[in-house]
Protein backbone atom coordinates (compact mmCIF):
# COMPACT_ATOMS: atom_id res chain seq x y z
CA UNK A 1 0.00 0.00 0.00
CA UNK A 2 1.16 3.37 -1.25
CA UNK A 3 1.53 6.37 1.11
CA UNK A 4 -0.31 9.69 0.05
CA UNK A 5 1.06 12.85 0.22
CA UNK A 6 -1.34 13.80 2.76
CA UNK A 7 -0.98 10.62 4.52
CA UNK A 8 2.92 11.40 4.72
CA UNK A 9 2.24 14.92 6.00
CA UNK A 10 0.66 13.23 8.89
CA UNK A 11 2.68 10.53 9.70
CA UNK A 12 5.91 12.32 9.35
CA UNK A 13 4.87 15.93 11.12
CA UNK A 14 6.25 17.48 7.50
CA UNK A 15 3.99 19.90 5.82
CA UNK A 16 1.83 18.96 2.99
CA UNK A 17 3.23 21.98 0.65
CA UNK A 18 6.83 21.08 1.78
CA UNK A 19 6.53 17.56 0.50
CA UNK A 20 4.87 18.71 -2.69
CA UNK A 21 8.02 21.23 -2.87
CA UNK A 22 10.14 18.07 -2.56
CA UNK A 23 8.38 15.63 -4.99
CA UNK A 24 8.11 18.60 -7.69
CA UNK A 25 11.78 19.56 -7.26
CA UNK A 26 11.17 23.07 -6.40
CA UNK A 27 13.07 22.17 -2.75
CA UNK A 28 16.32 20.02 -3.99
CA UNK A 29 18.44 20.12 -0.59
CA UNK A 30 16.12 19.72 2.71
CA UNK A 31 16.95 20.32 5.76
CA UNK A 32 18.27 17.41 7.08
CA UNK A 33 15.54 17.02 9.79
CA UNK A 34 13.03 16.58 6.93
CA UNK A 35 14.74 14.36 5.74
CA UNK A 36 14.88 12.05 8.60
CA UNK A 37 11.32 12.43 9.37
CA UNK A 38 10.24 11.25 5.67
CA UNK A 39 12.40 8.26 5.86
CA UNK A 40 11.35 7.53 9.13
CA UNK A 41 7.82 7.76 7.99
CA UNK A 42 8.38 5.68 5.11
CA UNK A 43 10.43 3.13 6.89
CA UNK A 44 13.18 4.10 4.20
CA UNK A 45 16.85 3.41 5.58
CA UNK A 46 19.10 6.23 4.16
CA UNK A 47 22.14 4.30 4.34
CA UNK A 48 21.12 1.25 2.54
CA UNK A 49 23.35 0.62 -0.06
CA UNK A 50 20.75 -1.15 -1.87
CA UNK A 51 18.09 1.52 -2.19
CA UNK A 52 20.36 4.31 -2.59
CA UNK A 53 22.02 2.44 -5.90
CA UNK A 54 18.44 1.89 -7.17
CA UNK A 55 17.68 5.45 -7.21
CA UNK A 56 17.53 7.59 -10.35
CA UNK A 57 18.22 9.73 -11.63
CA UNK A 58 21.36 10.81 -9.93
CA UNK A 59 20.77 13.81 -8.04
CA UNK A 60 23.44 16.82 -7.88
CA UNK A 61 24.55 18.01 -5.05
CA UNK A 62 24.86 14.96 -2.37
CA UNK A 63 23.43 12.99 0.09
CA UNK A 64 21.07 15.57 0.70
CA UNK A 65 19.72 15.80 -2.91
CA UNK A 66 19.89 11.96 -2.73
CA UNK A 67 17.54 11.54 -0.45
CA UNK A 68 15.31 14.00 -1.56
CA UNK A 69 15.34 12.50 -4.72
CA UNK A 70 14.86 8.90 -3.05
CA UNK A 71 12.04 9.96 -1.03
CA UNK A 72 10.54 11.71 -4.09
CA UNK A 73 10.55 8.68 -6.10
CA UNK A 74 9.12 7.10 -3.45
CA UNK A 75 6.02 9.46 -3.20
CA UNK A 76 5.30 9.65 -6.78
CA UNK A 77 4.73 6.19 -7.40
CA UNK A 78 6.49 3.86 -4.40
CA UNK A 79 9.22 1.70 -4.85
CA UNK A 80 10.19 -2.32 -4.31
CA UNK A 81 13.17 -4.06 -3.84
CA UNK A 82 12.72 -7.07 -3.35
CA UNK A 83 10.68 -8.27 -0.70
CA UNK A 84 10.99 -4.75 0.98
CA UNK A 85 8.04 -2.49 -0.25
CA UNK A 86 7.49 1.09 1.28
CA UNK A 87 4.58 0.84 2.80
CA UNK A 88 2.32 3.20 4.72
CA UNK A 89 3.39 3.92 7.92
CA UNK A 90 0.72 3.70 10.57
CA UNK A 91 0.28 1.76 14.41
CA UNK A 92 -1.65 -1.14 12.48
CA UNK A 93 0.69 -1.53 9.57
CA UNK A 94 4.27 -3.37 8.92
CA UNK A 95 6.97 -3.03 5.96
CA UNK A 96 6.21 -5.97 3.62
CA UNK A 97 8.89 -9.16 4.01
CA UNK A 98 8.33 -8.80 8.25
CA UNK A 99 6.65 -10.68 10.38
CA UNK A 100 3.66 -9.25 12.30
CA UNK A 101 5.35 -7.73 15.77
CA UNK A 102 3.48 -9.51 18.52
CA UNK A 103 4.20 -6.91 20.77
CA UNK A 104 1.95 -3.79 20.24
CA UNK A 105 2.13 -0.71 21.44
CA UNK A 106 -1.27 0.61 22.65
CA UNK A 107 -0.22 4.12 24.46
CA UNK A 108 2.17 6.34 24.03
CA UNK A 109 2.24 9.84 26.17
CA UNK A 110 5.12 12.31 26.57
CA UNK A 111 4.18 15.13 28.82
CA UNK A 112 4.36 18.06 29.95
CA UNK A 113 4.09 19.32 25.92
CA UNK A 114 5.41 22.87 26.82
CA UNK A 115 8.90 22.68 28.64
CA UNK A 116 11.61 25.27 29.38
CA UNK A 117 15.09 24.78 27.73
CA UNK A 118 17.02 21.85 30.02
CA UNK A 119 13.39 20.35 31.38
CA UNK A 120 12.46 16.75 31.02
CA UNK A 121 9.97 14.91 29.01
CA UNK A 122 8.51 12.02 31.03
CA UNK A 123 8.15 9.03 28.43
CA UNK A 124 5.15 6.32 29.58
CA UNK A 125 4.94 3.48 27.03
CA UNK A 126 2.61 0.73 26.88
CA UNK A 127 2.62 -2.63 25.60
CA UNK A 128 1.04 -5.39 24.97
CA UNK A 129 1.73 -9.13 23.77
CA UNK A 130 -0.78 -9.85 21.17
CA UNK A 131 1.39 -13.16 20.13
CA UNK A 132 1.17 -16.81 21.73
CA UNK A 133 4.65 -16.74 23.32
CA UNK A 134 6.59 -15.37 26.37
CA UNK A 135 8.12 -12.16 25.21
CA UNK A 136 12.00 -11.71 26.46
CA UNK A 137 12.98 -8.04 27.09
CA UNK A 138 16.56 -6.24 27.43
CA UNK A 139 18.17 -3.47 28.99
CA UNK A 140 18.83 -0.33 29.97
CA UNK A 141 15.79 -1.00 32.85
CA UNK A 142 12.81 1.12 32.98
CA UNK A 143 13.01 4.23 34.77
CA UNK A 144 16.31 5.06 32.59
CA UNK A 145 16.67 8.61 32.28
CA UNK A 146 18.63 9.59 28.82
CA UNK A 147 19.37 13.23 27.68
CA UNK A 148 18.89 14.36 23.90
CA UNK A 149 22.62 13.72 23.14
CA UNK A 150 23.12 10.13 25.45
CA UNK A 151 21.64 7.07 23.98
CA UNK A 152 21.55 3.14 25.14
CA UNK A 153 25.17 2.68 23.98
CA UNK A 154 26.51 5.54 26.54
CA UNK A 155 29.37 4.53 28.02
CA UNK A 156 27.68 4.84 31.77
CA UNK A 157 25.98 1.40 30.95
CA UNK A 158 29.86 -0.48 30.87
CA UNK A 159 30.97 -2.46 33.59
CA UNK A 160 34.45 -1.65 35.14
CA UNK A 161 37.09 -2.89 33.06
CA UNK A 162 34.76 -3.77 30.15
CA UNK A 163 34.36 -0.90 27.49
CA UNK A 164 31.47 -3.43 25.20
CA UNK A 165 28.71 -1.57 25.57
CA UNK A 166 26.06 -4.18 27.89
CA UNK A 167 22.65 -3.07 25.80
CA UNK A 168 23.88 -3.49 22.08
CA UNK A 169 21.58 -4.84 19.78
CA UNK A 170 20.34 -8.52 20.45
CA UNK A 171 18.75 -10.92 18.53
CA UNK A 172 15.10 -12.17 20.62
CA UNK A 173 14.82 -10.05 22.77
CA UNK A 174 12.41 -6.87 22.42
CA UNK A 175 12.22 -3.47 23.56
CA UNK A 176 10.63 0.26 23.30
CA UNK A 177 12.32 3.20 21.85
CA UNK A 178 11.94 6.76 21.33
CA UNK A 179 13.37 9.05 18.32
CA UNK A 180 13.09 13.07 18.80
CA UNK A 181 13.69 15.83 16.49
CA UNK A 182 17.14 15.89 15.53
CA UNK A 183 18.11 12.60 17.35
CA UNK A 184 20.00 9.62 15.35
CA UNK A 185 17.17 7.46 13.13
CA UNK A 186 17.95 4.29 15.28
CA UNK A 187 15.70 5.66 18.44
CA UNK A 188 18.53 6.61 20.90
CA UNK A 189 16.10 5.88 23.95
CA UNK A 190 15.59 2.73 24.90
CA UNK A 191 14.12 0.92 27.41
CA UNK A 192 13.44 -2.84 28.35
CA UNK A 193 9.80 -4.05 29.69
CA UNK A 194 10.77 -4.92 33.32
CA UNK A 195 13.71 -4.12 35.84
CA UNK A 196 14.61 -7.73 36.12
CA UNK A 197 15.61 -8.99 32.53
CA UNK A 198 14.40 -12.85 33.11
CA UNK A 199 10.80 -11.53 33.58
CA UNK A 200 8.53 -12.62 30.06
CA UNK A 201 5.97 -10.78 29.00
CA UNK A 202 2.98 -13.30 29.11
CA UNK A 203 0.64 -13.69 25.90
CA UNK A 204 -2.32 -11.09 26.33
CA UNK A 205 -0.49 -9.49 29.39
CA UNK A 206 0.59 -5.85 29.14
CA UNK A 207 2.67 -3.47 31.10
CA UNK A 208 3.88 -0.01 31.16
CA UNK A 209 7.66 1.12 30.67
CA UNK A 210 8.27 4.83 32.04
CA UNK A 211 11.73 7.07 31.31
CA UNK A 212 12.16 10.37 30.85
CA UNK A 213 14.37 12.58 28.28
CA UNK A 214 15.93 15.64 29.25
CA UNK A 215 16.14 18.83 26.63
CA UNK A 216 19.33 20.02 26.15
CA UNK A 217 19.86 23.50 24.46
CA UNK A 218 18.59 23.06 20.80
CA UNK A 219 18.28 25.06 17.96
CA UNK A 220 14.41 23.73 17.17
CA UNK A 221 11.80 25.43 19.27
CA UNK A 222 9.00 22.66 19.05
CA UNK A 223 10.78 19.47 19.21
CA UNK A 224 8.38 15.88 17.86
CA UNK A 225 9.12 12.82 19.88
CA UNK A 226 7.89 9.42 18.68
CA UNK A 227 8.16 5.84 19.88
CA UNK A 228 8.32 2.43 18.54
CA UNK A 229 8.97 -1.36 19.58
CA UNK A 230 11.94 -3.35 18.91
CA UNK A 231 12.31 -6.79 17.48
CA UNK A 232 16.37 -7.58 18.37
CA UNK A 233 17.94 -8.75 15.14
CA UNK A 234 14.19 -7.92 12.97
CA UNK A 235 13.74 -4.21 13.59
CA UNK A 236 11.47 -1.52 14.31
CA UNK A 237 7.66 -1.20 14.29
CA UNK A 238 5.97 2.18 12.92
CA UNK A 239 6.61 5.10 14.68
CA UNK A 240 3.74 5.72 17.42
CA UNK A 241 1.95 8.11 19.68
CA UNK A 242 3.83 10.95 17.51
CA UNK A 243 3.67 14.17 19.77
CA UNK A 244 4.69 17.93 19.50
CA UNK A 245 6.01 19.83 22.50
CA UNK A 246 7.04 23.71 22.38
CA UNK A 247 10.43 24.31 24.10
CA UNK A 248 10.36 27.95 25.60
Amino acid sequence: MNMSQRDLAQVSQISLRQIKNIEQGVTENPHPFTVRRLAEALNVDLEDPEILSATRPRPRRGPLALAASLLALVVAGGLAFGQRQLVQASADSQPAGFPPFAVKLTKATFTPTTLDEGGTVDVALTVKNTGDSPIKSFGPPPGTEYTTRTNYLDPRFNQPGNSRPPFADRPGVWRVGVGWSGSPPNYPARWGFFPDQTQTLMPGAEVTIKGSIKVLPTDFHDMTFWATVEQGGVGFSPNFGTTLIHIR
